[in-house]
């Protein structure tokens, strides 16, 4: 089947899984249990119907393989575990879910322009009726039920904006322009709005690195620079009165929240020199960095244990370092080639796309090429950007991430694909 026919000309089957996917992506920032349920029947439906129909979609051994052994060495990690392997299990396979979402979506044929919309509709809806609800009955902005603490909330806003963000830079030409950066806009001003500074950086990161990729020769022009102009205005005019302005200049300003962080990376890795290669197992953080821990290793070490130079938290504040402890060395070297491949064919089919662009028309251009290329670019950069200061791939944005790369990669430029 190719990747290219219409709606209607697709499955029932594959328009039931398209509309479980709208689903699964609307309850990610409202509800746990719908959030589940329509992940958990997607993946079965999935394999029901490739075994009825014996199509397992092709192989691409570099986005694959990857992706199984990371979630085997978790599944290794979490029985091992010193801590509690029941919960540490049950970690494990939210990311596994993820992952598995990310290979199904990969060898399904959706057409590609259609899912993207229904998906990029149900991502805006679900985080605004998310936004809304947390206004009116929490007296806060920007909250998401589903997502939880404030600072992962800035993670899955960061990256809908780098979803977003990748999309309106290249249209140059539609008449519905000004709605390609509405959107974006908005995202980062709600991202902005949860005063973490980390998913600051990661939006002014992504911005740089989309904008310094973007085929310039036929989309980068100077029309381009005078909106970045206004985005940077209204980014500073409208964050000024609410006093968000003044918080974020007074923690860059501040060393405590660095002096905390940098703590916990030492107690991390004092903790993961026990275990180098498998880790505590998913969702053992905050165990493998408790004091008592931390102390029967220091003195295990014939060490002086000074509680005062160390730090305990529920997560990292760093991909690497949440990564590395959890799940080990070996995961995290897979992890990170993962997220190098995506970003490796990304740019080179941007670049590959750029010299043929004459050939086909702009429609075609845009969304068989350059809009999977930038977005996968976009979303990997963000997770990367996001995880300097923070655990991104956890659960709701885990599986947004998930889902957007598997999607494009089989729509990215053939020739650089694994």
């Amino acid at each position: 089947m190719s990747k290219y026919l219409t709606f209607k000309q697709i499955s029932t089957a594959e328009k039931i899984e398209l509309g479980i996917l709208a689903l699964l992506v609307f309850f990610l920032p409202l509800r746990e249990t719908p959030k589940t349920v329509f992940l958990i029947a997607y993946l079965v439906f999935w394999i029901f119907h490739r075994v009825k129909n014996k199509n397992w979609g092709k192989t691409a051994i570099f986005f694959d393989l990857p992706l199984v052994f990371i979630i085997f060495f978790g599944l290794i990690s979490s029985i091992s575990s010193p801590f509690d392997q029941v919960n540490s299990f049950e970690k494990s396979l939210e990311f596994s879910f993820a992952a598995l979402l990310a290979i199904f979506i990969r060898r399904s044929h959706y057409p590609f322009h259609l899912v993207l919309k229904i998906l990029l509709i149900s991502i805006i809806l679900g985080v605004a009726v998310a936004i809304t609800e947390g206004f009116i009955y929490k007296n806060s902005f920007p909250y998401l039920r589903s997502v939880g603490h404030i600072n992962q909330v800035a993670n899955y806003l960061a990256i809908c904006f780098a979803i977003f963000f990748s999309i309106a830079v290249l249209f140059r030409n539609s008449k519905a322009y000004w709605i390609f950066w509405i959107i974006p806009i908005f995202f980062l001003l709600s991202a902005f709005a949860t005063q973490s500074r980390n998913a600051a950086l990661a939006c002014g990161i992504v911005i740089f690195i989309t904008i310094l990729t973007a085929p310039k020769k036929h989309f980068f022009e100077s029309r381009l620079l005078s909106l970045a102009g206004v985005f940077g205005f209204m980014f500073l005019a409208l964050m000024a009165p609410s006093g968000i302005y003044e918080k974020q200049l007074s923690h860059l300003s501040s060393s405590s929240l660095d002096s905390a962080r940098q703590k916990l990376w030492r107690t991390a890795l004092r903790s993961v020199e026990a275990r180098p290669l498998f880790g505590y197992g998913p969702g053992t953080f905050e165990s493998a960095t408790s004091f008592s821990h931390v102390e029967n290793l220091t003195k295990e070490n014939n060490e002086k244990f000074i509680s005062n130079d160390f730090f305990q938290a529920p997560h990292g504040h760093n991909l690497l370092i949440h990564w590395l402890t959890e799940r080990g060395l070996i995961s995290l070297v897979l992890l990170l080639l993962w997220l190098a491949h995506q970003l490796r064919i990304s740019f080179l089919s941007l670049r590959y796309a750029s010299q043929f662009h004459d050939r086909i028309s702009e429609h075609s251009f845009l969304i068989q090429r350059l809009v999977p290329a930038q977005i996968s670019l976009g979303v990997c950069t963000a997770v990367l950007a996001l995880g300097i200061g923070n655990t991104p791939l956890r659960v709701e944005h885990g599986i947004l991430v998930m889902l957007l790369v598997g999607l494009v990669y089989s729509n990215i430029t053939t020739k650089h694909a694994g």
